[in-house]
């Protein structure tokens, strides 16, 4: 008993030995807490504005989620001032309110465009953009969950923002958004 007891032992301690699984090569770092509904930004946009994509009169983009509820499935809202725009995204953060500071509007302004969906497993990118008079118009790719994917279960509302030049901007701006070439019902100024 005693040596059969001892080989499994040693068994064990090599098979750590062998894989790495020691305390001294363990990693010090906490793992990540389960998921508890926040769900951190994430964002797509082109270090250089324009790289890479035929973007239009788009300057850059990002995309971040948050939990949604079944309510409205689209909205929009276009912001010309940063206070507007920190009003209703001021939780994002640091970076949120460096990029987009009182300065920052100086350049540009922010077409958000917000779309529900019912699971986890969707993302957004922005294919092109361009502004003509006082309307913007955005192609977006939407990419789904593939068919029998592990998803959560709750409602997502994505943002998609896009910024154009200052000059462009206009009172009474209006956006169609056109999803997967699908226009969207425009409810504007309605976040």
């Amino acid at each position: 008993m005693k040596r059969m007891l001892a080989c499994m032992l040693l068994l064990v301690f090599a098979a750590a030995a062998l894989t790495g699984c020691t305390a001294a090569n363990a990693d010090p770092k906490p793992t990540k807490a389960p998921f508890s509904g926040h769900i951190e930004p994430k964002t797509l946009a082109p270090e250089k504005p324009n790289e890479g994509l035929a973007l239009g009169a788009v300057l850059f983009w990002e995309t971040f989620r948050y939990g949604g509820d079944a309510g409205e499935k689209f909205s929009y809202k276009i912001y010309s001032d940063s206070k507007e725009f920190m009003k209703d995204f001021g939780d994002r953060g640091e970076e949120f309110s460096t990029r987009y500071s009182e300065n920052a509007f100086n350049d540009y302004f922010i077409a958000a465009v917000c779309i529900t969906v019912p699971t986890g497993g969707y993302s957004y990118s922005v294919n092109s953009g361009a502004v003509k008079g006082n309307s913007i118009k955005l192609d977006i790719l939407q990419t789904s969950p593939e068919p029998g994917s592990m998803t959560t279960q709750a409602f997502e509302r994505h943002c998609i923002l896009a910024a154009f030049p200052a000059e462009l901007y206009t009172e009474g701006m209006t956006l169609t958004a056109v999803v997967n070439g699908k226009v969207m019902q425009n409810v504007g100024d309605a976040m």
